[in-house]
């Protein structure tokens, strides 16, 4: 589910889909010659399971494809970065970025205004990790400047989303419920299942939380 919605966000704007859903309306042929994925440089943060995953898919249908992480990792096809001093480096080369960090002591207000605003004016952003990670009025202001060409977001600091919150009022902004990646029950219960003959047989358990790091 995950590789899909964010696939979705990304091909949503990298084909300029919002500019061609705004000609409709108007009832105007408006033909946009297609970007290359190949020039289209996307950022991934967060190279963890659905980071990884989602950045393969990616580098498959062709994007520029870079990721980072606290620490370091090896991914084929994927040029990874580690550290906080090399962060705001790799935000300037994201055309397109995705967020996909668990919540964390170190990871809360990760994105804060100074790192928006290292970003490449107008880039896109994708929040699908958690919403306190970003700085909500640091993106508004982005967004309303125009620094940022727009953002799709599934998770915000609360939730639900009041209704009186700026960013339903935000048009470059799009925004779901927190659904890009549910679990469901069959493919939970598995794992379920799979756990238990581990546990049974004295295998190690499969995705144990760490509580040091948080997740």
């Amino acid at each position: 589910m995950m590789v899909a919605y964010v696939a979705h966000a990304v091909l949503r704007q990298q084909r300029e889909f919002e500019t061609l859903a705004r000609a409709r309306l108007e009832r105007r042929w408006q033909y946009l010659h297609p970007r290359d994925p190949a020039n289209c440089r996307v950022g991934i943060i967060g190279l963890g399971h659905l980071g990884s995953a989602v950045a393969g898919a990616l580098a498959g249908l062709g994007f520029d494809v870079s990721g980072w992480s606290r620490s370091a990792r090896d991914l084929p096809g994927i040029r990874c970065h580690a550290g906080l001093d090399c962060l705001h480096g790799f935000l300037a080369r994201a055309d397109i970025l995705v967020l996909l960090l668990p919540l964390t002591p170190a990871t809360r207000g990760l994105l804060d205004r100074a790192a928006l605003a290292a970003l490449p004016r107008g880039a896109y952003l994708i929040n699908v990790g958690r919403g306190a990670t970003m700085d909500e009025p640091g993106l508004l202001d982005a967004l309303s400047a125009g620094r940022l060409a727009g953002a799709m977001l599934d998770v915000f600091e609360q939730e639900p989303l009041p209704p009186g919150h700026p960013l339903w009022a935000e048009p470059r902004a799009m925004i779901t419920p927190h659904q890009a990646s549910v679990a469901e029950p069959v493919t939970a219960a598995a794992q379920v299942v799979e756990n238990m003959r581990r546990a049974l047989a004295g295998q190690p358990i499969a995705n144990l939380i760490d509580r040091e790091r948080g997740y």
